[in-house]
């Protein structure tokens, strides 16, 4: 049974909102983890600003994506294959498994999302 235009858009909307939001607590961990390198190293080191510079840039991509910006939901999920594909490849930890496999799926639901609701979009304007 094939769903309503309005129940689609409804759908994609809900896999945006999920996306953006699972971000920002991406975005929130990566400060929280630069915090604690900060403290228990007692000051400032190179991968700290890089945990900061990463939460800023998690951010600015989650409000793309809240926009319904195809491109930003495209980024953050190449950002989060790039980062934690590349911790676990060094670590193999199971947190980095855990993050790939969590927020790969919303991340990719996102980007799911956005194409839906642009598809959406221009039929309907097509319609008119």
């Amino acid at each position: 049974m094939e769903l309503l235009p309005e129940e689609r858009l409804r759908r994609a909307q809900g896999r945006i909102d999920r996306a953006w939001l699972a971000a920002l607590v991406a975005a929130a961990l990566f400060v929280i983890i630069g915090l604690m390198a900060v403290v228990d190293t007692g000051g400032m080191q190179s991968a700290d600003w890089f945990n900061f510079g990463d939460a800023a840039l998690v951010v600015g991509l989650a409000w793309g994506v809240a926009k319904r910006s195809r491109l930003a939901a495209a980024i953050l999920l190449f950002h989060l294959l790039l980062v934690e594909g590349i911790l676990w490849s060094h670590s193999h930890s199971l947190t980095s498994a855990l993050a790939l496999l969590i927020f790969g799926a919303l991340y990719t639901y996102g980007l799911l999302g956005t194409l839906e609701y642009h598809q959406l979009i221009g039929a309907e304007r097509n319609r008119a």
